[in-house]
């Protein structure tokens, strides 16, 4: 659930986005001008609320921690201290990290995604500012719809095939396509905006098409709306497969252990990923174009699904070794009150 609403947010949350485009770039203001409310700042003081409501939900009285993993752990092993219980309740480093740096990766490609398709579509299809958010957002809400599809076939893929398997081919192969069908294919340039006249614009209407101030818009083939859907389809299928599963494999490498720390790190890699996405496209979309932008990206992809096939065995076996502590530990759960502190 916790993989669902995270996948939701990064889907649901630009489709905020197309609901304020109605609002133009001039907007409305509140509270004697002091806070404009256009299509672009809109979403982000919807966002400031929900913040808000999400800090009010953790504070105490309201949410409530149990910490029963600790107790758990020195019933099972026989010991007195926190310390000599998790002595023996290593796990596999290399499976550990391995599954960060695919969250890495998969979470870059799809914020990329998220980050450059405003500025993609305006460039490749010549659509205005207001176009260009507003189906970006009713694109990724309908991804929304996709994902939780691709929620419910998680657990029957699971039960049939192993969850290593279905990440792998069903999670990272699908980003992977998603990704190379986003090099352009055609035979035709984009549509290049029109060049100034002795240094002043032509007219007062928003110039529309590739900039020209991007010299790559004028030998770089365009991208067909076809091959950018059918890309947005891959990605929105394969995206929430592989997040869901990453994180559960994950949980399963730690076993019975707190895992606040190695979540945390987890957090961490996509909240880096999120940052440097921006950074990417400023540096390698707008002088480089499509070709290195997503040609990069997918080797990226590439290479993180040839690193999962390489170490799938030891995944697995590191899996079953956790499982199998775990195992252990419910043979002593009905004597642990929950309510136990350590």
């Amino acid at each position: 659930m916790v993989s669902l609403a995270q996948v939701l947010g990064f889907i649901v949350g630009p489709g905020l986005q197309a609901a304020v485009t109605p609002l133009g770039e001039e907007g409305i203001s509140l509270f004697s001008n002091k806070i404009p409310l256009n299509m672009y700042t809109a979403a982000g003081w919807i966002n400031v609320v929900l913040g808000l409501l999400n800090g009010l939900l953790l504070c105490p009285g309201i949410f409530k921690e149990r910490t029963i993993a600790a107790k758990e752990a020195m019933v099972m092993k026989g010991v007195k201290t926190e310390e000599a219980a998790w002595k023996d309740c290593k796990p596999d480093y290399l499976s550990a990290w391995t599954m960060i740096v695919a969250f890495f990766v998969l979470v870059f490609n799809f914020v990329l995604l998220e980050t450059l398709g405003t500025s993609l579509t305006m460039d490749q299809f010549a659509w205005s500012k207001v176009e260009a958010l507003k189906n970006i957002g009713i694109l990724l809400s309908i991804g929304a719809v996709v994902a939780c599809a691709s929620f419910i076939i998680i657990g029957p893929l699971s039960k049939r095939f192993n969850e290593c398997s279905v990440l792998l081919w069903g999670g990272f192969l699908l980003m992977v396509l998603g990704r190379a069908l986003y090099l352009p294919w055609g035979g035709t340039i984009p549509i290049t905006e029109p060049q100034p006249v002795n240094g002043t614009a032509m007219n007062d209407t928003e110039p529309l098409g590739c900039p020209h101030t991007q010299q790559w818009c004028l030998y770089t083939p365009a991208m067909t709306v076809e091959q950018f859907l059918i890309g947005f389809v891959l990605t929105a299928i394969g995206y929430p497969i592989g997040v869901t599963l990453i994180q559960t494999i994950f949980s399963k490498v730690l076993g019975a252990r707190p895992q606040g720390v190695w979540m945390g790190l987890m957090t961490g890699s996509g909240c880096l990923s999120r940052v440097l996405g921006p950074v990417f496209v400023s540096l390698i979309y707008t002088h480089y174009g499509t070709i290195w932008t997503f040609g990069m990206t997918t080797l990226m992809m590439v290479g993180a699904m040839v690193w999962l096939r390489l170490f799938l065995k030891r995944i697995k076996a590191s899996i079953y070794k956790a499982t199998k502590n775990e195992t252990k530990t419910e043979d002593y759960k009905e004597d642990i009150p929950l309510d136990v502190k350590t």
